[in-house]
């Protein structure tokens, strides 16, 4: 064995050292916490930062379809990296339609209790008042069925009955029931009185004073969609539910894109068929179809050929669809293009002082794990003014991204009949000395 030579072993370190900086000068940035480079990921995409700035304001950007065929389907391979090489923190929204319940906590006024023992409230719920449609009423004690009346007014003196309705709370070892609000057709009245009487069982001391009531409205959130062409294969007759059909199978836009609409252009004028859609998906490399939704496909006479959508509220990442009608006796139904529609991802992050651009957008990273930037709990549940968005340039191949290596037996698939050769030879091995120790002691 050579002596180990101080000086040659030193300039070893700094070889590697020096290649190690070089390779890591174009894939490292300041990723706080995580343990990533962007040579991990195969695909970037750049962002122009809009001008003029605004710091302190709201960017957003709409995840392209693109994106969704090579990375993971939750779309935690996403990283967002300014011009400076650092981190832009991000938070993830799916923009589905959606109702929000909110609440007016309004001004109470007037808190009385009557001689019969039945204590009331005002409420002054502001100019402006948006349309509300419940009253959540909050009620000391348990096990009471309480009788409650709600009045409206526009001035106060001008009550008018709004609603009528019996405050309950009931418990017992396997059923609960609690019913503290007073719903109503929309009004936009700005006063509310609500008087709520004793329970003549329960209530056998005065009820306290009611400090807290609440209005209730709904806010409709339409959501955005993503829109995306499929393609339609050529139709296969095919018995459904044991009689004639059509089958068809599209193709869509990306294998992982989220799906909760099938919207289809038919040239047929009037119909009316059973129909079923299942998403597709690999079993042990075997291409499957899952249950998606099946109802009555129609078209009444009359109406022009408007695009007909086929499922709602379904999210799917999936990269076919099957669709299947019943066609008994008639025509089998002329499709001429298909199209999914889907709730639009969009990724929102802070125009702040020492935001660099242009950015860059990575993914494909089959390992990258989720990041839960902290940004994602102070995320405002509704921004006024909204999210100023981006656009998007082309997605691209990275030049930098270096595969992750291949495991052992890929990379040396001669390896695994070297081992076990190795081991059927050694425990031969082991099998004679045992035998020849047996026959010895015999």
């Amino acid at each position: 064995m050579r002596p180990i030579d101080g000086r040659s072993d030193s300039r070893r370190r700094a070889g590697r050292m020096l290649i190690c900086s070089l390779l890591m000068s174009t894939t490292a940035v300041a990723r706080g916490g995580e343990d990533w480079s962007t040579a991990e990921f195969a695909k970037y995409v750049e962002v122009a930062i809009p001008a003029p700035r605004a710091p302190g304001a709201w960017l957003g950007l709409f995840v392209p379809a693109a994106v969704f065929d090579d990375a993971q389907p939750s779309l935690a391979d996403l990283r967002l990296v300014n011009a400076a090489g650092a981190v832009v923190p991000y938070a993830l929204r799916v923009l589905a339609p959606r109702v929000e319940d909110r609440v007016i906590a309004g001004r109470a006024f007037d808190v009385v209790r009557d001689d019969d023992g039945a204590v009331e409230t005002s409420l002054d719920l502001g100019e402006s008042t948006p349309e509300h449609t419940a009253l959540e009423v909050d009620l000391p004690g348990v096990n009471y069925r309480r009788h409650a009346r709600l009045e409206a007014a526009d001035q106060p003196g001008q009550w008018k009955l709004l609603a009528e309705a019996d405050l309950i709370d009931f418990k017992t070892t396997s059923h609960e029931a609690l019913v503290n609000r007073l719903t109503y057709p929309p009004s936009r009245a700005r006063y509310l009185r609500v008087r709520v009487f004793p329970d003549p069982v329960v209530d056998k001391q005065p009820l306290e004073l009611l400090q807290t009531a609440r209005a209730h409205y709904a806010v409709n959130e339409p959501g955005e969609w993503l829109e995306s062409p499929a393609v339609v294969e050529p139709r296969d007759a095919a018995p459904v539910a044991g009689s004639p059909g059509s089958r068809w199978i599209i193709r869509l836009a990306a294998k992982n894109l989220p799906v909760s609409a099938l919207v289809l252009d038919v040239a047929d004028l009037e119909f009316a068929r059973n129909y079923s859609v299942r998403f597709g998906y690999e079993v042990d490399g075997q291409a499957a179809f899952g249950y998606a939704g099946s109802g009555m496909w129609t078209r009444p006479p009359g109406k022009p050929p408007e695009p007909i959508t086929l499922l709602s509220e379904q999210q799917s990442a999936v990269g076919t669809l099957r669709l299947d009608v019943t066609d008994y006796a008639n025509r089998p139904l002329d499709i001429t293009a298909a199209r999914t529609r889907g709730a639009q991802r969009e990724l929102i992050f802070a125009d702040t002082a020492e935001l660099r651009g242009p950015l860059r957008l990575y993914w494909a990273n089959p390992s990258a794990v989720e990041p839960h930037y902290d940004l994602e709990k102070r995320l405002p549940s509704v921004f006024t003014p909204p999210p100023r968005r981006i656009e998007l340039g082309e997605p691209r191949a990275n030049p930098d991204y270096v595969p992750p290596p291949l495991p052992l037996t890929e990379r040396w698939p001669w390896a695994i009949y070297l081992v076990l050769s190795v081991a059927t030879i050694t425990l031969a091995a082991v099998y004679v000395a045992l035998g020849r120790r047996i026959l010895a002691a015999a």
